[in-house]
């Protein structure tokens, strides 16, 4: 059985305090001169740009969740979109993606404890390539086959060195948040998951977690993980 949720929703595996979520934003239009291939911009923040058929699609502006105006970015990259195109985008929408503290994916046994739960998340915006990846190695592993790659994405591996500094910094922003929000944003609905403080997302009518990146719908329904739990009326 597979779960798809991006993130697992169970605790148990910390994988929420050893990724942190963002959320990227993509505009589409017609009638641009469109480029030869794919590219990624050396500015920040980052911005993309590739051909669908007749469509030129720019990407970028990528943020925590629950930590920018939504809005705002979408009009800053249809800005950009238009300086360096001519583009008018006709079409717009967002992804969220896992980061892991030490910039590789966590492909393997869920944790210690568990016998037959494998775990595949933090593929860090390269999902084409990781996704791929991971199938071969969980494939393996399940099969009782050694693989090449088990030492390198193990989700229970241990390396202070890479993951220390970027672990302190994204859990220390967390518990900013936690605290500071319940003073800046009195009133705002709870998230189901560890009870940080919601944002309101009017660009794309959501709920959106500062904290850990669970997102839900207005009417309080589960969009994004690690909560599973709804909003309470």
């Amino acid at each position: 059985m597979v779960v798809a949720t991006h993130l697992s929703f169970l605790d148990r595996g910390l994988y929420f305090a050893r990724c942190h979520p963002e959320r990227s934003y993509v505009v589409a239009g017609r009638g641009a001169e469109l480029p030869a291939g794919m590219y990624l911009s050396t500015e920040s923040p980052a911005h993309s740009v590739r051909a669908h058929g007749d469509w030129l699609l720019v990407g970028g502006e990528s943020h925590k969740t629950g930590q920018a105006d939504a809005g705002e970015r979408y009009e800053r990259l249809s800005a950009w979109a238009r300086e360096r195109f001519g583009l008018e985008p006709e079409l717009r929408w967002a992804t969220q993606d896992q980061m892991p503290v030490d910039g590789v994916p966590y492909v393997g046994r869920h944790d210690p404890l568990s016998s037959n739960v494998w775990v595949a998340t933090g593929f860090r915006k390269w999902g084409l390539a990781m996704g791929t990846a991971a199938g071969e190695l969980l494939a393996a592993r399940i099969a009782g086959r050694e693989h090449a790659w088990t030492g390198l994405f193990d989700p229970n591996r241990l390396r202070p060195l890479a993951s220390a500094p970027a672990l302190a910094k994204e859990n220390a922003n967390v518990a900013w948040h936690f605290l500071a929000d319940r003073v800046a944003k009195r009133g705002a609905p709870r998230c189901t998951h560890l009870g940080c403080l919601l944002d309101w997302n009017e660009a794309e009518e959501t709920w959106d977690c500062p904290c850990h990146g669970s997102r839900f719908a207005a009417s309080g329904e589960v969009i994004e993980g690690p909560a599973v739990r709804p909003l309470s009326d």
